[in-house]
């Protein structure tokens, strides 16, 4: 767009496409958080999954590698808290 020429069809457009991306983004934001929900409701610490999703990301490594292989990681995780019974119990 040379010489500041508005093309208004081609901007509105750009403004269509985002809004539809953010609705889509926040679609996917509220479908996490059932995700996490659900997780919940079923007994497992959210806040140690969340961390071992954060973790896994800065491993390059999907979140059930870093789970299942690596000590270390799980770690540098509050070690005492990985399951949670129903009782209160750790």
């Amino acid at each position: 767009m040379a010489n500041g020429e508005v093309n208004d069809e081609q901007l509105r457009l750009f403004f269509d496409r985002l809004d539809r991306l953010e609705e889509e983004k926040k679609g996917i934001s509220d479908d996490i958080t059932d995700v996490y929900s659900e997780a919940k409701s079923q007994g497992y610490d959210t806040k140690i999954m969340r961390e071992v999703r954060r973790l896994a990301k800065m491993n390059g490594r999907p979140p059930e590698a870093t789970f299942a292989f690596d000590p270390e990681t799980l770690d540098q995780i509050d070690g005492d808290r990985w399951f949670e019974f129903e009782d209160g119990q750790s």
